[in-house]
């Protein structure tokens, strides 16, 4: 499991899955040596059930004091 995005970058670029140093960040030189942006595609997810659904499908998931679920 890589946890920390430039592992994941390693391990898809089929070295070991261990943390670059850093700077440079993965958005300045990640895999293959590109700029690459890592996300947690969560949030991605969330974001097109609540435009699909719209907002109170969303907040309708929650508690009165925490509605909807989080996502970001």
């Amino acid at each position: 499991i890589c946890g920390e995005e430039s592992a994941l970058i390693e391990s898809c670029e089929g070295k070991r899955g261990t943390p670059r140093l850093k700077p440079p960040y993965p958005i300045q030189q990640g895999y293959l040596g590109k700029p690459t942006a890592v996300n947690n595609v969560e949030p991605f997810a969330a974001a097109s059930r609540v435009t699909a659904e719209g907002a109170e499908w969303f907040r309708s998931m929650g508690t009165a004091d925490s509605a909807g679920t989080r996502l970001l």
